[in-house]
């Protein structure tokens, strides 16, 4: 039974971890403030006098992170790297799931330089009045820069996630989300702005803004069989008297709890109480999932059970390996250290992608490779699917190692028929022997196949790390040594028969001549001197060529300079005879 006496002690706890929390971000903005007065730069170097605090963690959970339905963007600036002090610069790193968007925003103190890390996607910006639109897909290794002050965005229109890395010239780059700041104005200047669209629509659509990283259009989700899930709306401008509208009179609609924004007399719902619907955020370490690839996310939001597997956290395994879900049921994949993937395959195939191996052009469920520190702790990042049949769900880690995860067994089944032939132990046998995607060697069109699945496989496109090549790739480049091979020995021939026929034209050109009664004859070339092809005779070829009946007769060959040698023809030529 809870007494007063543990009420209190309960009280006594949160008040010391609140009063920590205080602690530590005084003495962070203290950090700070020394680090700017710091007179000279090697100050600096000494204020901060671990050299841990000269390292930032993109990737750790602890790492704050502007974070939605559709993704998360790491910063690292003044107030979260007090390193970059005094650098006028910072960094951020930003993670799209499929079909998600950092919405459109601008960095009011910083021109960003961005670069795609392992995808392609589209960007896209306006610079300021008067210029125009400017739009590209930034494959991996590809760059743009946004100029200061530019309204731009990322939006990850494929089926996998998407990874970009982002640097600014300033410590404190700022940012500011367009339309979580233009709909957070007076409802009245909006609707004006707008117009005239009506007050009651401004308030109305405001309510519904989705915090960044945001959940995309529905063509994307029907083309990649995702769903769109519910979406915090916690960014969303504070309301203040100067900018609500007559209903809702500085403390929300609805009795001052607003429900979509989770604003209750100014207080943030959900951003520390962890009463946050959906489970999204903080939740008092209770994540429903961090959408590093969870768009098919309904945890927290009582539509069934919530099952739990573990990736990776007891070696090459999926932790449980087999598992019964109901229609409805959630999902959840706890990504573990150090890099899988949670890729959906079919029992045929267990180390091939479904989107390769389906008859009717199911797509299935993809991670991508999510990477997780070695020395990181809880909440881990998580990949999220809602069960929507009863009919067996075969999957497996992408990761191609070495070694390879799906041959070493880290496969996975839901629903699987065990009372059938078809059950979890015949899949990972299967998966054990080794059936990966590129493995089999092309047949005459499997050029073809095996470049199709280097182009559409992430998994197999990329070893999360790892600088060995995919028996595909190695695959691909054989084929091509082949044909290049090929394509020089028919090159070589054709120019030899080239100029041997060249050869024979020139010869009938030169060497063709009239005799004394009028016929053609052919005249041989005189060789140099010093050539081994003599006439046996001594007298020259060319008179052997047109014998006369008086020697005494002029040798008439046509040619006004005498006897001829080709001096087309190589030296020694014809002394190879």
């Amino acid at each position: 039974m809870f007494t007063s006496k543990g009420a209190l002690a309960a009280l006594a706890l949160a008040a010391s971890v609140s009063a920590a929390a205080v602690s530590d971000a005084a003495a962070a903005a203290a950090t700070i403030e020394k680090l700017r007065l710091a007179p000279v730069s090697a100050d600096r170097i000494n204020i901060l006098n671990t050299d841990d605090q000269f390292v930032f963690d993109f990737f750790s959970p602890n790492t704050p992170a502007s974070k939605g339905a559709g993704g998360r963007i790491i910063t690292a600036n003044a107030a979260t790297f007090p390193a970059v002090v005094g650098q006028g610069s910072a960094m951020a790193v930003g993670i799209l799931d499929p079909c998600s968007m950092n919405t459109p925003h601008t960095h009011p103190r910083a021109t960003e330089i961005q670069i795609s890390v392992n995808t392609t996607y589209r960007t896209g910006m306006i610079a300021e009045n008067g210029a125009r639109f400017v739009t590209n897909r930034l494959s991996p290794g590809q760059m743009t820069v946004f100029p200061q002050g530019s309204i731009h965005f990322e939006f990850n229109d494929g089926c996998s996630p998407a990874m970009f890395v982002a640097a600014f010239n300033s410590e404190d780059p700022g940012v500011m989300s367009i339309a979580q700041r233009f709909l957070g104005l007076p409802p009245d200047v909006v609707a004006a702005t707008l117009g005239d669209l009506g007050v009651e629509e401004v308030v109305g659509i405001e309510k519904h803004i989705p915090d960044n990283v945001a959940v995309a259009t529905d063509e994307c989700l029907k083309r990649c069989g995702l769903h769109r899930p519910e979406q915090p709306t916690t960014q969303r401008q504070p309301k203040v008297p100067g900018n609500t509208a007559g209903s809702e009179s500085g403390s929300g609609s609805n009795d001052g709890k607003k429900q979509g924004g989770g604003y209750d007399s100014g207080k943030k719902q959900g951003d520390n109480d962890g009463k946050k619907s959906g489970g999204y955020g903080s939740n008092d370490g209770k994540k429903g999932g961090d959408n590093n690839g969870g768009y098919n996310n309904n945890g927290g939001h009582g539509a069934g059970k919530t099952h739990t597997i573990q990736v990776g956290a007891n070696g090459l395994t999926f932790t449980p390996s087999n598992i019964t879900a109901d229609i409805g049921d959630v999902v959840i994949f706890e990504f573990h250290p150090k890099n899988h993937t949670v890729t959906q395959s079919s029992f045929a195939e267990p180390c091939k992608p479904l989107a390769q191996t389906s008859a009717n052009g199911v797509a299935g469920f993809k991670s991508g490779f999510v990477p997780v520190a070695p020395n990181a702790t809880a909440p881990f990042p998580t990949f999220n699917i809602t069960i929507k049949d009863l009919e067996p769900i075969w999957g497996y880690c992408g990761q191609q190692g070495p070694p390879v995860h799906c041959t070493e067994g880290m496969v996975f089944s839901i629903n699987s028929k065990e009372d059938t032939p078809k059950t979890f132990a015949a899949f990972q046998a299967l998966a054990k022997k080794g059936k990966v995607a590129s493995s089999a060697a092309p047949s005459a069109s499997g050029y073809a196949k095996v470049a199709a699945a280097l182009a559409s496989d992430s998994d197999d496109n990329s070893n999360g790390g790892s600088s060995k090549p995919s028996p595909a790739l190695i695959a691909l480049i054989a084929i091509n040594g082949t044909l290049l091979i090929g394509l020089i020995a028919m090159s070589v021939l054709y120019i030899r028969k080239r100029r041997a026929a060249a050869r024979v034209s020139r010869h009938r050109q030169l060497y063709t001549s009239i005799g004394a009664n009028g016929e053609e004859i052919f005249v041989a070339p005189e060789k140099p001197e010093g050539s081994r092809r003599s006439s046996p005779s001594g007298v020259p070829r060319s008179v052997r060529a047109a014998p006369q009946e008086n020697e005494e007769d002029e040798v008439r060959h046509g040619l006004t300079h005498g006897p001829y040698y080709d001096p087309h023809e190589a030296k020694g030529y014809h002394d190879r005879e």
